[in-house]
């Protein structure tokens, strides 16, 4: 399969179908990248100004990486929309097609994503700054977490496109529940133990793959409906 090297793009030998899969899609993406302009410096010079107040607010090591991230992001959705990695000329020369068409559009896109679920990150960080009572510190320490399992360097990648709106109503929900936490302690205690027995359960299931297998979509698909039980536990309102 292809392989991401940086500045290049190299041809490697994988163990597993599943390893070779993920780094096609990789390398298809620097492929893409290295021929294609995405914009995304440009369109990150022109957002509003609470948008870069937002962007500027991120775990990446620069405001370049994330806005290269945001660029990856989108030429995965691109690729995908276009049928997926190519082997052959002609299936690389409609995937470089695709990506002069959208690959623009798709990365002004997920970055304008982005800038909203940095601020509502910001959001959610401002309101667990402070040192909480010591009844409130379990659901406070649950929350850090899940906060640091949703926004940390490479989320939008990560995440996908298709998906990063959904950290917006994610970031909400952990709002919305940290306002009902005084009134709801108890309640908030039994559904937060619910969620834990069964993340632990997942992580425990996960470790017991191998390696290769780990990032498979049906993995991976367990780990966002866990994301969407807490929402209908702590949020409903915000709809699952």
């Amino acid at each position: 399969a292809l392989a991401d090297a940086g500045d290049r793009v190299d041809v490697r030998l994988f163990p597993t179908q599943a390893e070779a899969d993920r780094a096609m899609l990789a390398g298809t993406r620097r492929l893409i990248l290295l021929r294609v302009p995405s914009g995304a410096r440009s369109i990150a010079g022109r957002l509003p100004l609470a948008a870069k107040v937002a962007m500027s607010r991120h775990p990446y090591s620069s405001a370049a990486t994330l806005v290269d991230d945001c660029a990856a992001c989108a030429a995965d959705e691109v690729i995908a929309q276009a049928g997926g990695p190519a082997r052959d000329a002609d299936g690389f020369a409609r995937l470089v097609s695709a990506a002069r068409d959208q690959l623009a559009v798709q990365t002004a896109r997920v970055i304008d994503v982005a800038a909203t679920v940095l601020a509502e990150a910001h959001e959610v960080e401002v309101r667990l700054s402070a040192d909480p009572v010591p009844a409130l510190a379990p659901a406070f320490a649950d929350l850090r977490e899940q906060l640091a399992g949703l926004i940390y360097p490479g989320f939008v990648t990560r995440t996908g496109a298709a998906r990063l709106p959904d950290l917006i109503r994610y970031l909400r929900a952990m709002v919305r529940r940290i306002d009902k936490l005084p009134g709801e302690q108890e309640r908030d205690a039994d559904r937060m133990a619910l969620v834990r027995r069964l993340t632990s359960e997942y992580r425990d299931a996960v470790a017991g793959l191998p390696a290769h297998r780990r990032e498979d979509a049906d993995v991976t698909a367990v780990r966002w409906m866990l994301e969407e039980l807490r929402v209908n536990l702590f949020a409903q309102m915000l709809g699952t």
